[in-house]
């Protein structure tokens, strides 16, 4: 090629168009002399698509082979360009109108070029030699083989429209030689949003199926429940799975016997949901249902009712006492048993697991039917004063004081008996079971003769009374 830009002589037209050639114009025309789609257009006009029909070649394929660095072009003679015009319907002009030197430079190089492709591929003129690469692309497990014209990695899957993201794989590198029969292989990333167990994470992937991203991420994939079928694959788009693991949980609902059970439920108010318990206005659950769950956690169940009831219970009848003067002190008759009345009395009940823990009485007693009283005749007049007992004076005074005189009295506790109220210690140890088995059984005089030994080993400290 003659030095300059400034146009093409037919010397130049006669060139062998090879690597060194083409690398040499590339210093001379500024921009270089890379051949692009719009170029072929300018050179072949309209009718571009068909003529490269007729050849069985796209346009594409047509400029990966001009661009080619394996590429070697022939000389064009004389024969050549009468050849072109018979092929191809004449003359194209050589120059379009108001380009530039290098613009037209450009121009009478595409349409060599061009000319001597198509004659040899159309079997006339001279023989056009490039690499036509058989390279296999395996794109994300899935291969297929493409004829290319191009020589880098990064060229054929820009031709294939696959264009490496910041998060895809590619070996060899995009700017690596391809030759023929060279292998492609290109994974692309995809990003899983991962759910375990509540906690998120979002993490790049180069498995297209869901298993296999558990897998590339190392995370352990039995005896979890997912949202999305494993075998399901990943869209390039990226997809979102919810992962929860097995948990063994205690679980205690009110009085049951405890239940040991496996479950994949995040929280306790998920785990109710999956056991269908439900709870009571007044039950309660520990821990709290916001808890988060996992392996050897205990969840207790309080069945806490509240209920309210209504009672019928007995009305003690009240006892009506009258003095007769007629009757000694300690003696007495009962003129009406009376009867015993009911009243209905309302309760609020509060159970725990099925135990009663309160009862609480809600307003008044309602009366159904009124007691009827006991009337009782009680004696007023005194026993009279045997002299003859020993101490006999101050055992009935004493007796005043502890039975108010009546010497069959029992204390209201059950302890204490007859007038001078001795407990059954003191009474058997000093006697007294010869005469009755407890003091209110024995007469007066029996009493203070039980009394007198007493007084004569302790004194009158036993008594209260003086």
């Amino acid at each position: 090629m003659s030095g300059g830009t400034g146009g093409v002589t037919a010397e130049d037209q006669g060139l062998w168009y090879w690597q060194a050639e083409f690398e040499a114009a590339k210093q001379h025309v500024p921009g270089g002399v890379y051949v692009r789609t719009q170029d072929l257009f300018e050179v072949l006009g309209p009718d571009a698509d068909a003529l490269l029909a007729s050849v069985d070649m796209g346009v594409d394929q047509l400029v990966d082979l001009l661009n080619a660095k394996t590429c070697l072009l022939p000389r064009i003679t004389d024969t050549d360009w009468a050849q072109w015009e018979d092929r191809f319907g004449g003359e194209l002009p050589l120059e379009p109108a108001a380009t530039t030197p290098e613009r037209s430079w450009k121009r009478r190089f595409v349409k060599a070029a061009v000319m001597a492709t198509l004659l040899s591929l159309t079997g006339g003129g001279a023989t056009a030699m490039a690499m036509d690469k058989a390279v296999t692309v395996d794109v994300d497990g899935h291969t297929r083989t493409v004829h290319t014209y191009a020589g880098t990695v990064g060229d054929v899957l820009a031709r294939d429209g696959l264009l490496p993201g910041a998060h895809d794989a590619v070996v060899p590198a995009t700017d690596s030689a391809i030759a023929d029969g060279g292998k492609i292989v290109l994974q692309r990333g995809r990003q899983l949003h991962l759910t375990v167990d509540g906690k998120q994470s979002s993490q790049w992937v180069k498995a297209t199926t869901l298993s296999g991203a558990l897998r590339e991420l190392r995370v352990p994939d039995r005896d979890v429940k997912l949202s999305a079928d494993p075998n399901s694959e990943i869209p390039l788009g990226g997809m979102a799975v919810d992962l929860r693991t097995a948990k063994a949980i205690t679980v205690l609902d009110g009085g049951a016997a405890p239940r040991q059970l496996t479950t994949h439920a995040n929280s306790v108010q998920e785990l109710l949901r999956e056991l269908s318990i439900t709870l009571g206005a007044e039950d309660s659950v520990s821990p709290a249902v916001q808890t988060p769950l996992a392996t050897g956690a205990q969840v207790d169940i309080s069945r806490n009712g509240v209920t309210v009831v209504h009672q019928n219970e007995t009305i003690e009848a009240p006892v009506q006492r009258t003095e007769d003067p007629s009757m000694t002190v300690g003696q007495q008759k009962v003129d009406d048993p009376g009867a015993p009345g009911q009243k209905e009395v309302t309760y609020r009940v509060t159970t725990r697991n099925g135990r009663e823990v309160r009862r609480e009485q809600v307003g008044e007693a309602k009366v159904l039917t009124p007691p009827k009283p006991k009337v009782v005749r009680v004696g007023s007049k005194p026993e009279p004063v045997d002299t003859s007992a020993p101490n006999g004076a101050m055992w009935d005074r004493i007796a005043r004081c502890e039975s108010s005189g009546n010497w069959h009295a029992v204390s209201a506790n059950g302890r204490y008996h007859g007038g001078l109220q001795f407990d059954h210690g003191t009474w058997m140890a000093n006697g007294g079971g010869a005469y009755a088995d407890n003091a209110d059984g024995a007469t007066r005089e029996q009493q203070i003769a039980v009394a007198n030994r007493v007084y004569a080993a302790r004194g009158l400290g036993p008594w209260g009374c003086r």
